[in-house]
């Protein structure tokens, strides 16, 4: 059963954060104009080293994949990990399953881990024709 009092509360604020976001769009504008001029001089400025950075990095990776195993250096870390299988289980199948054979879930259920967790509300504010981050 739905609170009206809530429902318009919600709607209220909505609006004054949407308000508030819109503004604030306005106030850094100027700065958002030269922070992306001074991140494209960057990108341009490190362009050839970056495409240098890759490939040596390519390098490693291929090495470090035949030689199998971590490595420490004066310059930094190679971390290896040895690959493995990840299982996946289809839960609602499982329980499914579960619930019309006794004795699968007999054997299975004791297995089974379950962790609770909150519930979280998530806002996403659209401003001029952006949206902003999910806050």
């Amino acid at each position: 059963m739905e609170d009206p009092k809530i429902e318009l509360e919600l709607y209220k604020l909505m609006s004054e954060l949407q308000q508030v976001s819109i503004d604030i769009e306005k106030v850094i504008e100027p700065y958002a104009i030269a922070m992306e001029e001074i991140t494209r001089k960057e990108d341009q400025a490190t362009e050839s080293l970056s495409i240098k950075s890759v490939k040596i990095q390519e390098k490693i990776k291929e090495l470090a994949l035949k030689r199998a195993r971590s490595l420490k250096t004066g310059s930094g870390n190679i971390t290896y990990r040895k690959g493995g299988i990840r299982r996946r289980w289809n839960l609602d199948l499982l329980d499914l399953v579960c619930e019309n054979n006794a004795d699968v879930k007999e054997k299975i259920w004791s297995l089974r881990k379950e962790e609770p967790f909150e519930p979280q509300v998530l806002i996403k504010i659209e401003t001029t024709g952006k949206s902003t981050s999910d806050l």
